[in-house]
This record gives structure tokens, C-alpha cells and sequence, in this order.
């Protein structure tokens, strides 16, 4: 289970950006890991993204109160 502040990436994902980024910028498109840290990649660039648009929305409804 995942915890964290509201409107904030989980710091799992955070790490998890980090780490396969740095993977990549050690690799060539060729490598056969390529795809799977490219696809890591994404996957947490759109876990930290929704976090951050929940946050939003929260906010937007809490406002409208």
C-alpha cells in the first residue's frame, strides 16, 4: 500500500523516475533493458502526474464549499 501528502507524488515513484532515468542515460536504445526503463519511466511519470491532478481537483472541490 502506498502512503503520502495529497497532491503529492508518492516518493516510491519518485525514486522509481530517478532510478530509471539514470538507467537509461547509461544505455543505448539498443540494450535489450531499453524498453523496460523507458516503460518504468513512463509508468511513474504518469503515477506522479495523476497524484498531482487528484491534488488539484481536491483542492478545486474544497474551494467550491
Amino acid at each position: 500500500m502506498r502512503s503520502g501528502t495529497l497532491g503529492e507524488p508518492f516518493p516510491a515513484d519518485i525514486e522509481m523516475k530517478e532510478k530509471a532515468k539514470k538507467v537509461l542515460e547509461s544505455i543505448s536504445k539498443a540494450h535489450n533493458a531499453y524498453d523496460l526503463y523507458n516503460a518504468i519511466l513512463r509508468d511513474a511519470d504518469k503515477n506522479i502526474q495523476l497524484q498531482i491532478e487528484e491534488g488539484i481537483e481536491i483542492d478545486d472541490e474544497y474551494a467550491s464549499d
